[in-house]
């Protein structure tokens, strides 16, 4: 009886030996068979680096997964993500990748943000992530974009006394290059105080990511503001970070402002059309004082023989017609709104104007001057809908 047990007993332990070692090709990424680890210290997401893991596919990449089934003999692919910023790192978004440290080594994809490896009962995988580089090109920010500069916080000095912080703007921005110095990169509407008010950059020509920095050396604007301040670009991702003060007597002004491409949008005509509010702000008057000026409703409808122009119907809320043209562009700058010269049906004289758009937020504005009456009114029109 205890032999005919014991015949049982080894029975049953072979079929579960031969079933722990048929599971063995079935191999769980959390077994201590599969390493992996992202390195990315060298990179500017060094802070991730805790909080980075990879994930894996076994169907080509059409679903990824951080616990695949790995099966011997079967290839896999891996990708990297950053639970920080909530997304895969990729080549688009200018990382280079290094899986040469894997062993084995990628069958496909070693320096590209998926890499492919066939999985032969072990496996451990390294990727290095690191920052692409592109050459300094100051005419890919003077392109005709606009720029966004978000000023974060902004500290306010008294002779030398931090007195109070505030929220800062975000500033609406143009950059162009200087026509004698290569190097140096003009911006408009410093720390949102007009278009008019400029403060420019020096470029270092850079020859790594890490080297990529700007100085903005000590100036006067037209306003008399002490500007100054330093930073850094990233040419590949487009963007700018620049620890400034500006300073007017004893009241400095001190923040970072972060640049970043504001969004242009194709021009499309029929989008003016229908029910718009033009808000006049402030009318000043040849015959007297300033006033409050109306916001008025009008219906913009389209020419019907002159391309990009439009009529409005109630031109400063006198119900009278009024047209205008738009400039059909191809960057932000060149979004542009002209009211030509005309005699409206009551007899009053608008002298030409000039305003901008932007077709992605839908708003316009114009600078309007009207003779009626014998007195000119001017005000700058701001359409929306």
């Amino acid at each position: 009886m205890f032999k005919k047990l014991l015949n049982i007993i080894s029975v049953f332990g072979l079929a579960l030996l031969l079933a722990m070692c048929t599971n063995m090709n079935d191999i769980k990424v959390s077994s201590p068979i599969v390493g992996f680890k992202a390195d990315l210290t060298a990179s500017s997401l060094a802070g991730d680096q805790v909080n980075t893991t990879f994930l894996f596919s076994t169907d080509n990449g059409s679903s990824w997964t951080p616990y695949p089934v790995l099966k011997s003999g079967s290839n896999f692919q891996v990708k990297v993500y950053d639970n920080t910023l909530s997304t895969d790192l990729t080549s688009a978004d200018f990382y280079d990748f290094d899986w040469s440290g894997s062993n084995p080594k990628p069958s496909a994809g070693g320096t590209g943000d998926k890499a492919t490896f066939n999985y032969g009962g072990s496996a451990n995988l390294l990727v290095k992530v690191t920052d692409h580089h592109c050459a300094t090109a100051l005419s890919s920010f003077a392109d005709g974009s606009a720029w966004n500069g978000s000023e974060g916080t902004v500290v306010y000095y008294q002779n030398g006394v931090k007195k109070a912080s505030f929220a800062g703007s975000t500033d609406l921005c143009q950059f162009t290059v200087d026509n004698a110095d290569p190097t140096k990169l003009w911006m408009s509407n410093v720390f949102g105080d007009g278009q008019s008010v400029m403060g420019y950059a020096i470029f270092n020509s850079s020859t790594s990511y890490w080297d990529q920095t700007l100085t903005i050396p000590e100036q006067t604007t037209s306003e008399g503001g002490v500007y100054k301040g330093s930073g850094t670009y990233d040419q590949c991702r487009q963007t700018l970070k620049i620890d400034v003060s500006y300073t007017f007597g004893a009241d400095s002004y001190v923040w970072t402002y972060n640049f970043a491409k504001a969004p242009f949008c194709a021009y499309s005509a029929s989008n003016w059309l229908g029910v718009w509010k033009g808000a006049e702000g402030t009318n000043t008057q040849s015959c007297g004082g300033n006033f409050n000026g109306s916001t008025d409703t009008n219906n913009i409808t389209a020419d019907g023989s002159v391309a990009n122009r439009f009529h409005m119907d109630n031109f400063w809320g006198d119900g009278v017609d009024a047209y205008f043209d738009l400039n059909p562009a191809t960057n932000y700058w060149f979004q542009t709104v002209s009211i030509p010269a005309q005699t409206t049906s009551e007899g009053g004289t608008i002298s030409a104007g000039t305003g901008m758009f932007d077709q992605c937020t839908g708003t316009f504005y114009v600078a309007c001057h009207y003779t009626i009456g014998g007195c000119t009114y001017n005000w700058t029109y701001h359409f929306s809908r």
